[in-house]
């Protein structure tokens, strides 16, 4: 799971993300940066990174917790505009 861990973090526009590992490995927890989910953060550090292999998520547990923050990211950035809103007064 360490990998797939990097992979969550590889997909957030967060250009520091290897350096923030490395310290990781080093012993120093990382500080969310600003503009990244804080949940999601934690999830990586603390579940997929866990230096201790015994201690890291497994794949099935870790499926609703990965479920629940796409599908608050996907409730989050839906911000219908007035021309959405519009189409939708005109079909009903």
């Amino acid at each position: 799971m360490w990998y797939f861990g990097l992979l969550l973090l590889r997909t957030t526009d967060y250009s520091n993300w290897a350096n923030d590992v490395r310290r990781f490995r080093e012993g120093d927890r990382p500080d969310c940066p600003n503009g990244l989910d804080k949940e999601m953060w934690d999830v990586i550090f603390d579940r997929f990174l866990d230096m201790d292999p015994s201690k890291r998520i497994t794949a099935e547990d870790a499926i609703p917790i990965l479920r629940k923050l796409i599908n608050r990211a996907a409730d989050e950035s839906f911000q219908p505009t007035i021309d959405a809103l519009e189409v939708v007064r005109a079909s009903c």
